[in-house]
């Protein structure tokens, strides 16, 4: 386990480099936003964004950090497409920014009950009906919140 712990950050290590602004911008980002990311966990999926030109990235989940990987994402001149399942949290994110590409999905089962989900025969309900698109799009980064 520590020796991938190492090859994980080595690898996190390789991403572009941060700016001292962007590292203001995910400070200030975890103070609004406490019991999600760390800024050590943000700067390593910004470092893995910014250094895939072109970055395909699909994040599981809005909220208040995705004015954030939006504005990474179009440094690099990529794209990032949310999926999101609460009505609230779609209007919060567009009233931020109108060009957010959000996939409203609507999920099967609940988290508590994955692991029964996994062991059953039938898996369908872990699946999730998204566009056709998706599923060919090869995502650089994919973030699950």
């Amino acid at each position: 386990m520590k020796n991938m712990k190492r090859l994980l950050d080595f690898l996190f290590s390789l991403g572009a480099r941060l700016s001292q602004d962007d590292v203001e911008l995910i400070r200030d980002l975890v103070d609004v936003n406490p019991g999600q990311m760390s800024v050590q966990e943000y700067s390593r999926i910004a470092k893995a964004v910014l250094g895939q030109p072109g970055c395909q990235m699909l994040v599981y989940g809005v909220g208040r950090d995705s004015n954030l990987w939006s504005m990474l994402v179009e440094r690099v001149q990529g794209r990032v497409v949310f999926l999101e399942d609460n009505d609230e949290w779609i209007g919060f994110a567009r009233d931020a920014n109108v060009d957010i590409e959000i996939i409203k999905v609507k999920y099967n089962s609940l988290m508590r009950d994955w692991d029964r989900h996994l062991m059953a025969e039938d898996q369908s309900k872990l699946l999730l009906d998204l566009p056709h698109w998706v599923h060919e799009v090869d995502w650089d980064v994919i973030v699950v919140d």
